[in-house]
Formats: structure tokens, sequence, C-alpha cells
């Protein structure tokens, strides 16, 4: 459901652009926190990023186990399906109605 990953997404982005104002005794810079992690020799720091192997996506997939585009297991992604189908339910459009479905999911997985 992208519901959530979109609001995440929101939140990192607001986060990442928002400026972080200088105070008296601070350690670290202040700024934009993307451009302070993309550009640290402009606040007079180090750029300790580390450049990946080209292969990373192979050595990966060894390794991480690919979760479904909702974000849960396969078994329960066919399930929750399934009682949405049987039961005439849509997909969520905002958080109420998030809540509402992930509620209403519950309820008949218990009574299964």
């Amino acid at each position: 459901m992208n519901l959530i990953q979109q609001q995440l997404d929101e939140v990192a982005l607001l986060h990442n652009t928002h400026r972080i104002r200088p105070y008296p005794n601070q350690i670290c810079p202040s700024g934009k926190p993307d451009i302070i992690y993309h550009a640290p020799e402009l606040y007079g720091c180090s750029d300790h990023k580390v450049n990946l192997p080209s292969n990373i996506e192979t050595i990966a997939s060894d390794y991480i186990t690919k979760k479904s585009d909702f974000g849960c297991s396969e078994d329960f992604e066919e399930l929750a399906l399934r009682l949405m189908l049987q039961h005439n339910l849509l997909f969520p459009k905002d958080e109420t109605e998030c809540r509402q479905l992930y509620d209403r999911l519950l309820y008949e997985i218990a009574n299964i």
C-alpha cells in the first residue's frame, strides 16, 4: 500500500530540505541536511561515503528477502487481497480509510 510510503517520502523531503539553524557551541553544521550530506566539504566536513561494488544487487539478493509491494509477507498479502475481493473492500485513499481497512481485515482474519 503506497499510502504509507508516500507519507514517509513527504516527511523525508520536508526533513531533508529544512534549514538547521546555527546556535552557540554547535558541534554539527547548520544548513540543509540534503546539501550537508551531498556536499560536506562546503561545511568544512569530511565525506565518509563509501562506493559500493557495481554488482551490489547480485550480492544483496543472496542475503535479502524481497518484500511484496505492500510491505508484508506474500502469504499475508494473498490472504488480505482474497478477503478484500470477497468482501468488496477497496484500497484506501487516505489515513482514515487505511485504518478502517486494517481494522476490517483484522476482524475478518479473526473470524476465519
